[in-house]
C-alpha cells in the first residue's frame, strides 16, 4: 500500500511538472570555438522553419567570442534579388563588446553593414540584402553571444520602402476605411 501510494504521489509530481517547452531548433552552439573565423571560409548557417514561427525561416547562433576566437563566420546564403532580413544580436552580462559585420557580394557590388552591442544590450536591425551573404562575429573580450537571423519571406520582400516602415513602426494598424458611392442625396 505504500508503495502505491508512492507511486500516486509520484504521478501527480510528473503530471504537475509537465510544461510546454519548446526545444530550440536550428541552434549552432559555438561554445567550443570552433567556427572559422576566416570570412572566406565560413560555417554555413541555414535558415530554415520553426515550431512556432509563423512566417518565413529562422537560424540561430549561441556562442562565444573573445580571448584567442576572434571571430566566427557564418555563410547565410545567396539571393538572387533584394531580401529583408532581421539580425538581432545580444551581448550576454558579464562579458565586452561584440559586432557583427554582415557582407553581402553581389559581384563587383559589396555592400557591408555594422551592428554592435555591449554586454547586456541587444540590437535588432532590418537589412535589404542581394548577394552571397556572410555573418561575421567579432569581439576582443571573452563574451557569449546570441545571433538570430529572421528571413520573414517574399510577402515583407514585396513591401515597397514605406509600407515596410510603416509595418515595423507598427503604425498602418487601423481598420481600412470603407467608402460608399451614393446616388442622389443618400436618403
Amino acid at each position: 500500500m505504500r508503495y502505491l501510494v508512492g507511486l500516486f504521489v509520484v504521478g501527480l509530481l510528473m503530471l504537475s511538472v509537465q510544461v510546454e517547452a519548446q526545444d530550440p531548433q536550428n541552434v549552432v552552439r559555438d561554445y567550443q570555438n570552433d567556427v572559422e573565423g576566416d570570412p572566406d571560409k565560413p560555417l554555413r548557417l541555414r535558415l530554415k522553419k520553426q515550431s512556432g514561427l509563423e512566417m518565413g525561416r529562422m537560424a540561430v547562433v549561441w556562442g562565444s567570442i573573445g580571448d584567442s576566437d576572434t571571430a566566427d563566420s557564418f555563410f547565410l546564403g545567396k539571393t538572387p534579388d533584394k531580401t529583408r532580413l532581421q539580425f538581432d544580436l545580444t551581448a550576454l552580462e558579464g562579458g565586452g563588446r561584440v559586432q557583427l559585420i554582415v557582407t553581402a557580394k553581389d559581384g563587383q557590388n559589396v555592400e557591408r553593414h555594422e551592428i554592435e552591442v555591449v554586454s547586456g544590450e541587444n540590437q535588432k536591425s532590418w537589412l535589404r540584402l542581394k548577394g552571397s551573404l556572410v555573418a561575421q562575429v567579432t569581439g576582443a573580450v571573452s563574451t557569449n553571444y546570441a545571433l538570430y537571423v529572421w528571413y520573414p519571406g517574399d510577402t515583407v520582400d514585396a513591401l515597397a520602402k514605406n509600407e515596410f516602415e510603416d509595418v515595423t513602426s507598427n503604425q498602418g494598424m487601423e481598420k481600412p476605411r470603407m467608402l460608399r458611392a451614393v446616388k442622389g442625396g443618400g436618403k
